[in-house]
């Protein structure tokens, strides 16, 4: 089969485009191409106006390889540089198949200012919030196939993500309990004793770890310990590709990684904060016992008068609905991961600031709802 040598041609007219760059041949690296400076000298000269339209004819090019490639890669760079419209309407499919993976197609002038519009405006405002519904409606479907026993999961991970949030949690929250218990103990007696009612102070220490802090200190440290415990190993599977191939196997995401997630945070987050009362109520024994001279048996007493099932009650729903927040904001951010190692970082921090801001507000709805409601 005979060909023939690579060919340009430039024809400029007063109608339709302002310049057709007919090209013919075949333009392979074992060919003569014309020089590329030659073709740019020429179009730099014309001195065409902005939104010019400079056709590409290449109805008789027979052969190519990477030579014409960089040779329309050029082309579309020095129209996007004059801003200029390129058309390429005669460009084999191919070509520009391969060339829209290297750079973007430069055949519409994009104007230096953005024009304001109001659709522009509420997609922007709105975005954000399509993700977290878009989450939020998925984990909705998964929660009730889990109540179906349609849910797909290994219970070896439901068993290893409730013992991450349990057992080895017990630590960190005997110590900061302990501490919180502590605290409020001799900030209290300091102002009790000033009114002879030092006696008082197991109430307040009782009252004040079954409703608030107990609840409220063990959200702040597992949102801080499994809440970016969650967000860390999802976004790293999320950067291993490995829930794309969950996905390609038709195993939801969802289902898999963050159900048992939720699961087990919800049932250790009322055990903990029952836990991390009785370390705060007994610290507080123990400082009232040694400094205060309070008997012990006055002191148990007291304590036992002040508490309610109410009180108790309070503190547990209020901890569960907590590990509900910690287990879905860690888990969205995780997943939310871009596919960089860096992201990983970026996710893990975002879901410990969401965790915290958003168990302190609850919080803060929980107790003006008890007072308004008088509980």
């Amino acid at each position: 089969m005979s060909t023939h040598p690579p060919l340009l041609r430039y024809h400029r007219s007063s109608q339709g485009p302002a310049v057709t760059l007919s090209i013919s041949g075949t333009w392979t690296l074992w060919d003569s191409i014309p020089p590329w400076e030659e073709t740019q000298l020429y179009l730099q000269q014309a001195e065409l106006p902005e939104k010019s339209i400079i056709e590409l004819d290449s109805h008789n090019l027979e052969k190519w390889d990477s030579v014409f490639l960089a040779f329309i890669r050029k082309l579309r760079e020095l129209c996007r540089q004059n801003r200029w419209q390129l058309h390429e309407k005669q460009l084999p499919e191919s070509i520009s198949k391969i060339l829209d993976g290297i750079v973007p197609k430069t055949s519409t002038f994009q104007h230096s200012h953005t024009s304001f519009s109001f659709s522009k405006v509420l997609k922007l405002t709105f975005q954000p919030f399509h993700h977290i519904l878009d989450f939020i409606g998925r984990l909705y479907l998964s929660c009730g196939n889990f109540l179906r026993g349609q849910v797909v999961f290994q219970w070896h991970d439901f068993c290893t993500c409730l013992q991450q949030v349990t057992v080895e949690a017990l630590p960190i929250v005997t110590l900061i309990s302990f501490l919180i218990g502590l605290i409020l103990t001799f900030v209290s007696l300091i102002q009790l004793d000033k009114f002879g009612a030092g006696i008082y102070v197991a109430d307040l220490v009782g009252l004040a770890m079954t409703r608030e802090m107990g609840c409220l200190t063990i959200g702040i440290i597992m949102s801080g310990r499994t809440g970016a415990a969650f967000a860390a190993t999802l976004g790293t599977m999320k950067v291993n590709e490995e829930i794309d191939a969950l996905e390609t196997f038709q195993i939801p995401s969802i289902d898999f990684l963050v159900v048992p997630r939720i699961i087990a945070t919800i049932i250790a987050m009322p055990c903990l904060c029952i836990f991390a009362d009785f370390i705060g109520i007994f610290s507080g024994f123990c400082v009232a016992w040694n400094t205060a001279d309070i008997h012990p048996l006055l002191y148990l007493a007291q304590t036992k008068h002040a508490l309610t099932p109410m009180n108790l009650f309070i503190g547990i729903f209020k901890s569960t609905f907590f590990g509900l927040i910690i287990s879905v904001v860690g888990c969205y951010y995780g997943l939310r991961c871009e596919k960089d190692t860096s992201a990983v970082g970026t996710a893990t921090t975002s879901a410990v600031v969401a965790g915290i801001t958003w168990i302190i507000a609850s919080d803060a709805v929980f107790a003006i709802i008890l007072a308004f409601l008088e509980i």
